[in-house]
C-alpha cells in the first residue's frame, strides 16, 4: 500500500480514482484531490451503507481505495 501525497500525485495523473472511507463525525466516503486534500462525496446513515456503495464505486477499475 502507497502511502503520502506524492504517490496519491503519481496516481491521480494516471487516471485513477483515489477514494477512502471515514467513519468521524459520520459514515462518509472522501476522494484526493490533491495538494494534500481530500473532499467528501458523500455522508452515508449507517457504515454498512457506506460500504455497499464503496464497492460499487470500487468496482471501476480505475478506483483505488487507500
Amino acid at each position: 500500500m502507497m502511502r503520502g501525497s506524492d504517490n496519491y500525485e503519481k496516481l491521480a495523473a494516471a487516471g485513477f480514482v483515489i477514494v477512502r472511507p471515514d467513519d468521524y463525525p459520520a459514515p462518509r466516503i472522501k476522494q484526493w484531490v490533491g495538494d494534500g486534500a481530500w473532499k467528501t462525496l458523500e455522508k452515508y446513515p449507517t457504515k454498512a451503507a457506506r460500504d455497499r456503495a464503496l464497492a460499487t464505486m470500487l468496482e471501476n477499475p480505475k478506483t483505488v481505495n487507500l
